[in-house]
């Protein structure tokens, strides 16, 4: 098996997913992890997959964009090397939230925070409600912090960036594979 990443944008429309997954099942693409989204009226894809007997990133760029030029997407699919999973046992997954105002610098004051204790962000998603600088912000934060490191210890330093910030920020221990 040889895996890939696919990335994909431009303007949103019904038909997107369905068009790009079934020319991925076509070509016997197994889809093995996948996030979506519409920024701003741009529809915004990345995803993993495997494919036996397909090595030719190349290949599989210009078939892909041949086949699926009339959905306008800038796409590219670039292959990868499996790599082991991360030993979760010497992981804590944590869950971050910060609701505030809109302003710059929410997400690098944060970011530091977790830079400082060498945590792995997995998964950030942000959202503006209305358009700046009234708006309402919404960020939520998945990381594997290395178990050695204090919870408790980095949930302080990070309420006090947020405090800062003035956001309110919370923060908690969940499962390793809950999404």
């Amino acid at each position: 098996m040889n895996r890939f990443i696919l990335t994909a944008f431009g303007s949103d429309r019904p038909g997107i997913v369905y068009r790009l997954t079934k020319e991925l099942a076509r070509l016997g693409a197994n889809l093995t992890d996948s996030t979506m989204t519409d920024l701003e009226g741009q529809f915004a894809i990345m995803l993993s997959f495997e494919v036996e007997g397909l090595s030719n990133s190349d290949q599989l760029n210009k078939e892909l964009n041949e086949n699926l030029a009339d959905l306008g997407l800038a796409l590219f699919v670039n292959q990868i090397e499996i790599k082991d999973w991360i030993d979760l046992k010497d992981v804590s997954r944590v869950a971050i939230r910060v609701i505030g105002g809109d302003r710059p610098g929410i997400v690098a004051g944060i970011s530091e925070v977790l830079f400082n204790y060498k945590a792995n962000i997995v998964e950030l998603k942000t959202h503006s409600t209305t358009p700046f600088p009234s708006s309402n912000y919404v960020m939520i934060i998945l990381v594997d912090l290395d178990s050695s490191v204090s919870f408790e210890r980095i949930r302080a330093d990070l309420i006090e960036v947020a405090l800062r910030l003035t956001v309110h920020l919370s923060a908690e221990l969940i499962e390793p594979d809950t999404i």
